[in-house]
């Protein structure tokens, strides 16, 4: 069936969440970097550290420059390894491999072929980086350095399992401080547990602060939060309330229940923070009030918001906030007033009223949303949101030709979002002119022919019309390969089976689409016609009424459940 683009409450509510969002972000996509930087602030706040892991920091800067220990090496190859050493520190790392190559002619160490993987690393080329490193290791089994390179290649690759076995490996060998840092860093994407046990051993070796914060985000992660508490009530004695530590206390507070110590905690925000600390103080404790369903936290809401009533002025997203807390503990006219408070500032910057407008549209208050994105849409015509969400409202209460025109709009300003194309698609195929509607699918999968959504609603369309059943089966399969758990994927491929004549195949989806969870009216209607086509009356006849206890009055279901009995 066709997924419809419902505008959630993480949409209007992402002010508080775009920072999470964006540190997910990273995490799955440069953790490496991530890595690295968390070695450098480590090393570079460890004067301890410093007499016993600055040798082994430069050793590794040796490598990294190409500096080669040719003790070891014949003489006849030896020339043609200071050449080697020479290119690489001008960057020429083709010539490099070219000079080494020559060397190994006379000596084929471990050295010279780690020398030609790292080189290969520096070029891209990964699969000879690795056919080098590993050759280097069969001639010694514990050269350090061919390892770093396998790490290096693993990591860039984001084989994180196959980077954690060698760098397991390389902490065996050379078990300093850094490198069991490096491993414990590593094992937080992969087992926390391992890293917590780790980053225990190395407090035990000496006080890190930094080792000290990534335990305290790790417990926090598990939920253990008595021990979060411990290490933050720690850091806070160890180094005073600075405001990251401010906030992992008045979280630990919080998550351990001691709800007033975490409200005290706003008290020190403003004695010792100032500006933008202290505003994601505040919205760091609104967060974890607007997280919390419990009913003792409600009791905590209406002072909260009496202090950002006195203490901010000038800020819109504390007023914001206050809106959405304020709904929380159900006072209207409270949430009206610091929306309206917010508002004031949407001259300014356009997320102002894009998130107003969304909060109403989420409470279903579709004229006060059509409002706003009317009326911004014009102050701020670059932004293809306002007209987009326009567009959104319309389709949400069946004003389908309503929304044509501000979805064309946005098409025309946000030319490179399918999701835009997706919405105006969806608008001309429920007015049934599918040459348009055809048409605006295929500028959408032009720009991203993976894209799920669009490909989804696209075959479902097709196969309402019973056409090119075959490619929109292709175009199914495709958004069920990025989301196998959907309903309304599942729903859609078992729909073209259908149609196909494909009945069991049908029955097996459609079956699937509802134990995914939250059927629709249509997927029940879906399955009493396909057990119609099997005369399977008695079970037709339970999956219609299914399908009118969700969505009653249906005049085409009351049909097809008459015809089943």
């Amino acid at each position: 069936m066709i997924k419809i683009n419902k505008i959630e409450d993480k949409d209007f509510n992402s002010l508080i969440n775009q920072k999470q969002l964006f540190g997910k972000i990273l995490y799955y996509n440069v953790w490496i970097f991530i890595l690295i930087l968390f070695l450098l602030i480590s090393c570079s706040s460890e004067k301890k550290s410093l007499n016993d892991d600055f040798r082994t920091l430069m050793r590794e800067a040796d490598r990294e420059s190409g500096h080669v220990d040719t003790s070891n090496i014949s003489d006849l190859a030896k020339d043609y390894v200071i050449r080697g050493s020479n290119l690489e520190q001008m960057n020429k790392n083709a010539e490099a491999i070219l000079a080494y190559e020559e060397a190994l002619k006379y000596d084929s160490s471990a050295v010279i072929l780690g020398r030609i993987s790292h080189n290969f690393v520096k070029l891209g080329a990964y699969n000879q980086a690795i056919e080098f490193a590993l050759k280097a290791l069969q001639k010694d089994s514990l050269y350090v350095p061919a390892m770093e390179t396998l790490f290096q290649v693993y990591s860039n690759r984001l084989r994180l399992d196959d980077a954690i076995k060698i760098y397991t490996q390389i902490v065996k060998l050379e078990p300093s401080y850094v490198r069991k840092l490096t491993l414990a860093r590593l094992y937080e994407f992969k087992d926390k547990n391992k890293a917590i046990a780790i980053y225990e051993e190395l407090l035990n070796e000496r006080d890190n602060e930094e080792v000290l914060r990534r335990l305290g985000e790790l417990y926090k992660q598990n939920k253990d939060y008595d021990k979060y508490l411990d290490v933050s009530e720690k850091l806070s004695k160890e180094n005073g309330l600075t405001p990251s530590i401010l906030n992992s206390l008045m979280e630990a507070y919080y998550y351990n229940k001691e709800y007033k110590r975490a409200f005290g905690m706003l008290d020190s925000a403003d004695n010792e923070e100032l500006d933008d600390d202290l505003i994601n103080s505040y919205l760091n404790y609104s967060d974890l009030l607007m997280q919390d369903s419990g009913q003792i936290v409600k009791n905590y809401i209406p002072d909260f918001l009496k202090r950002i009533e006195k203490r901010f002025h000038f800020n819109w997203k504390i007023h914001f906030v206050g809106a959405l807390l304020s709904d929380k503990i159900n006072d209207t006219t409270l949430t009206e007033k610091f929306i309206n408070n917010a508002l004031s500032y949407a001259d300014t910057s356009q997320d102002v009223p894009l998130q107003a407008g969304l909060f109403y549209l989420n409470k279903k208050m579709y004229n006060k949303s059509l409002v706003i994105f009317n009326k911004y849409r014009k102050i701020y015509p670059d932004n293809y949101f306002f007209p987009f969400y326009e567009g959104s409202v319309y389709l949400e209460i069946d004003s389908t030709r309503k929304a044509v025109e501000p979805l064309i709009k946005a098409t025309e300003i946000g030319g490179e979002n399918v999701l835009v194309f997706g919405q105006l698609g969806l608008a001309y195929d429920r007015l049934g002119e599918y040459e348009k509607c055809d048409s605006i699918y295929e500028k959408g999968l032009a720009i991203n022919p993976e894209d799920a959504l669009l490909n989804n609603n696209y075959a479902y369309s097709l196969s309402e019309r019973g056409i090119e059943l075959e490619r929109a089966l292709k175009m199914s399969a495709l958004s069920l390969e990025a989301d196998s758990s959907n309903s309304s994927y599942l729903d859609t491929y078992g729909w073209i089976k259908y149609k196909m004549g494909d009945y069991q195949q049908a029955l097996a989806y459609i079956e699937k689409a509802i134990e995914a969870g939250q059927p629709s009216a249509e997927v029940y209607e879906h399955l009493g016609d396909i057990y119609m086509k099997m005369n399977k009356k008695t079970d037709a006849n339970k999956a219609y009424q299914k399908s009118l206890d969700l969505k009653p009055c249906d005049e085409d279901v009351v049909r097809k459940l008459t015809e089943s009995k």
